[in-house]
């Protein structure tokens, strides 16, 4: 053929969906391509910045929190999205974790009004805080308040 079709999709189990028909599915491949293990992760972004690494290992918690049961009927978040939040704060130090959590996971408008206070309790947990400042802010930790 003279062309090629690339499209991204998920399964449908466990996600919402429909299949395609089974004659039309037979005409493509797939692949899944799976997330980096923790440590791997943790070392290649330990590797591309300056970013602290309680910073790096509470963004890397935050997205392998979506592959947890708990989360798995929220919108998925892949966790190659944290190597961009690693990028945003090796160039801008003052960034506000968790202004840009909630940039690339609205989870306002993402989550059913009754999931929200988990998804606020998990990052305050992993101590991904605002510290209020402008749309930036400083980056504020918890452990760097204590």
């Amino acid at each position: 053929p003279d062309f090629w079709v690339i499209a991204l999709g998920v399964p449908v189990p466990p996600y919402k969906g429909y299949p395609l028909d089974p004659p039309l599915r037979s005409r493509f491949q797939a692949r899944i391509v799976e997330d980096l293990p923790f440590n791997e992760h943790k070392q290649i972004l330990m590797n591309a910045g300056e970013t602290p690494e309680k910073t790096i290992l509470s963004l890397l918690s935050f997205a392998s929190f979506f592959r947890q049961n708990e989360a798995k009927s929220w919108p998925y978040l892949s966790s190659s999205t944290v190597d961009n939040l690693q990028k945003v704060l090796t160039n801008v130090p003052s960034a506000d974790p968790a202004k840009l959590v909630n940039t690339i996971y609205p989870h306002q408008l993402l989550l059913q009004a009754d999931n929200r206070p988990q998804f606020e309790t998990m990052l305050s947990d992993l101590g991904i805080t605002s510290s209020g400042g402008g749309f930036l802010g400083d980056l504020t930790l918890l452990g760097d308040r204590m």
